[in-house]
């Protein structure tokens, strides 16, 4: 399957990448159901899906897509309901214009909490913190 990136304090759930030609494919092992692919592998050459982490129960993953052709880097959540969505996709609307939420590089072990960095309207790194059942929505 590729390369591990990450392993809950259990060691039931692992998730990482397959690099194959030039792609990059997420995945998702949990014991018992064993292997899921996450996000666009195969969608191209260029493309890479990297999960970066999880909950502890795997249910939500997040991570990067990257197209190399041209750079394009976009922040990604995959969950057990609705599967593989860009961050900034999910949160049109309720985050702030400008925004791009292009790293989510942790999420907490229920699943609630995402954080990473971005780029801000002004064109700077920032730090984000999300918490996904605020006020019923993201």
């Amino acid at each position: 399957m590729g390369e591990a990136i990450g392993v809950n304090s259990t060691g039931t759930v692992i998730w990482g990448v397959n690099w194959r030609y030039g792609t990059g494919q997420g995945w998702l092992f949990r014991e018992g159901q064993g292997f899921i692919p996450i996000g666009q592998g195969g969608a191209g050459i260029n493309i890479q899906t990297v999960p970066i982490a999880a909950s502890e129960d795997g249910s939500t993953v997040v991570g990067v897509m990257r197209n190399f052709a041209p750079f394009i880097q976009q922040g990604f959540i995959w969950t057990e309901k609705r599967g593989y969505e860009y961050l900034n996709d999910l949160l049109k609307g309720q985050v702030a214009a400008g925004w791009n939420l292009d790293t989510p590089s942790a999420v907490s072990a229920n699943g609630r909490f995402i954080a990473g960095t971005g780029i801000n309207p002004d064109w700077m790194f920032q730090a984000f913190l999300i918490d996904l059942k605020a006020s019923g929505s993201p």
